[in-house]
């Protein structure tokens, strides 16, 4: 698997290079490439083994814009 941001090899044995998989997009990234340190990474695996999700910055970003269209459109649809 490739990084989806460096486009390298996810499988190295580098503690930076940990590759963690965005829950929205499905892509794989190195931790190090979406700004995550090892200790974050080693959280990040328990909470997604336990359910929670993962996002790449990407789909974060998209995501957030989408919630505040949303929350924007209420607030017109709160003034009618």
């Amino acid at each position: 698997m490739k990084c989806r941001t460096c486009n390298q090899d996810t499988k190295s044995g580098d503690r930076d290079k940990q590759a963690i998989c965005c829950d929205a997009c499905k892509q794989y990234f190195h931790i190090s490439c979406q700004n995550v340190d090892f200790e974050e990474f080693n959280i990040q695996k328990k909470l997604k083994n336990n359910g929670f999700k993962w996002l790449c910055t990407s789909c974060t970003m998209r995501f957030n814009e989408a919630f505040f269209r949303v929350k924007q459109m209420e607030s017109k649809l709160d003034d009618l």
